[in-house]
């Protein structure tokens, strides 16, 4: 297996997530709640199904609160509502919220779910684009609010491609994997939990060079909010990141039922010729990047600092603009509020186990 594994983002057809994005933000009918303004960062997928675990199994409304549950469009969307005060929190991806705190934005990250952002470049199998300097004179597909987009000029520079030979190509979010299916780019920007169920799903041979293993590691999401909504709302942010990191625990020891879970919530996927395996993949994917010493050496949403750390100094240096520069990390990114949430070394043993097929297609085992 090479380190340049398998591929992102699971397609749902344009009508499917139009029902889904219906579905999703329907008001809640809850009494003596508090109301938390909740928005994913993207379509419903097995890759977040934990949120929808935390809210189907009362993991939120026992703690009091009432989560409706928002499709998005894009981490840098998602970030910009909860920024805007449009949204309280959002879960988005870790690079891009680092990106937006050294943009300026006045936001904390109080956990992490997932371990590896999956952040890469995926071209079929047989395209003959074996390493990274092979997409110059290639056309190479990007939605444009997508977490990973501001990371390809770095992934440029960092494997010396002339950026001005590669075509780039802005996609909608809908048909981002169908484009690549249907050859209509030689390659997409995009994350292997989102686009690896959607390439087997549909017998679609793909590869992916990871940015990860290129120099460019980051956690997979983050839990996003304002720190002034934080401020004056300790408690509410803390019992929605224990739900949800409870979300998170019940999903890894229960995949089979929290997949019936989601289904059951997005019934527009299980409708889908391919939904329940794209589900279940999605799902094996996330469970994969969970599989790190952060949450099995200290508890589920806890988050290295001094990783954090280097991922805000990489930013700095190939993303953001000249002199801008992440505050001190205790204003933006903290471990005060995950909880007790873990594993015995016996469960986790048991997650990498039953997701051994998945963790060496990604190149993970």
């Amino acid at each position: 297996m090479t380190k340049y594994a398998l591929s992102r983002r699971f397609m749902l057809a344009a009508a499917a997530g139009s029902l889904a994005a219906t579905r999703l933000s329907a008001p809640a009918l809850s009494q003596g709640l508090r109301r938390v303004r909740f928005q994913l960062a993207w379509l419903p997928t097995g890759g977040n199904l934990f949120t929808i675990v935390a809210k189907e199994k009362g993991f939120w409304s026992a703690r009091g609160l009432d989560v409706p549950i928002q499709r998005g469009y894009g981490s840098g969307a998602a970030i910009q509502a909860v920024a805007n005060n449009q949204n309280d929190i959002t879960l988005a991806a870790t690079g891009t919220a680092i990106l937006s705190v050294i943009k300026g934005l006045n936001l904390h990250m109080p956990a992490t779910c997932g371990y590896d952002s999956t952040m890469g470049i995926a071209v079929p199998a047989d395209s003959g684009i074996n390493q990274p300097r092979d997409l110059e004179g290639k056309t190479l597909g990007t939605v444009g609010n997508s977490g990973e987009a501001p990371y390809v000029p770095a992934f440029f520079a960092l494997t010396g491609i002339n950026a001005s030979r590669v075509t780039r190509v802005s996609l909608d979010a809908n048909v981002l994997e169908q484009s690549l299916i249907s050859r209509r780019v030689n390659a997409i920007s995009t994350f292997a939990i989102s686009s690896v169920p959607a390439f087997l799903a549909n017998n679609f041979p793909a590869k992916m060079m990871l940015f990860a293993d290129l120099g460019l590691p980051f956690y997979q999401l983050s839990v996003v909010t304002r720190n002034d909504f934080m401020a004056a709302n300790r408690s509410l942010v803390q019992d929605f990141v224990q739900g949800l990191l409870e979300g998170v625990r019940y999903s890894l020891l229960n995949p089979a039922e929290s997949v019936e879970l989601f289904l059951r919530y997005v019934p527009e996927v299980a409708a889908t010729d391919t939904g329940r395996r794209t589900a279940q993949l999605g799902n094996s994917i996330f469970q994969v990047t969970m599989l790190a010493e952060e949450a099995m050496a200290n508890k589920i949403g806890y988050s290295d600092l001094s990783k954090v750390q280097t991922m805000a100094r990489n930013i700095e240096k190939y993303v953001a603009e000249a002199g801008e520069r992440a505050p001190p990390i205790e204003r933006w990114y903290s471990n005060d509020l995950v909880g007790t949430f873990t594993l015995t070394q016996a469960e986790w043993a048991s997650v990498r186990s039953s997701n051994a097929e998945v963790g060496r297609m990604m190149g993970r085992a």
